[in-house]
């Protein structure tokens, strides 16, 4: 069986300090991540690009108040890794940056930092 691996970033840490908990819902109390603001604001692929420090390279898009292909689907890419990065962090009760490794496919809190 081939192990799951994921390498956790200053980026996937930057953007996990940044995200909106609360605990308000009709239901219950319990704490969650605010699904239409992670990041602060509802625009999730600009929250995460300005955050992050990156660059439009094309004057042009940058006049035209558009974000380049490229960069949404980076923004995307990293948000949807966010899951995993939740999970590590609070799996290992730590924040350090590196390779981690899935040692059981079926379990989420079997992420373990791989030396």
């Amino acid at each position: 069986m081939k192990k799951k691996t994921f390498e956790l970033t200053i980026d996937h840490l930057t953007l996990l300090k940044r995200m909106h908990v609360d605990n308000y819902n009709s239901y219950s109390s319990t704490p969650y991540i605010d699904s239409k603001r992670p990041y602060g604001n509802s625009n999730i692929e600009a929250d995460i690009i300005e955050t992050l420090g990156w660059k439009i390279e094309s004057k042009e898009e940058l006049e035209e108040g558009e974000i380049p292909e490229k960069l949404l689907k980076r923004a995307d890419k990293i948000h949807k890794e966010m899951t995993t990065v939740l999970q590590i962090v609070l799996c290992n009760l730590t924040f350090l940056i590196g390779t981690y490794e899935k040692t059981d496919p079926h379990n989420s809190l079997s992420w373990r930092f791989k030396k």
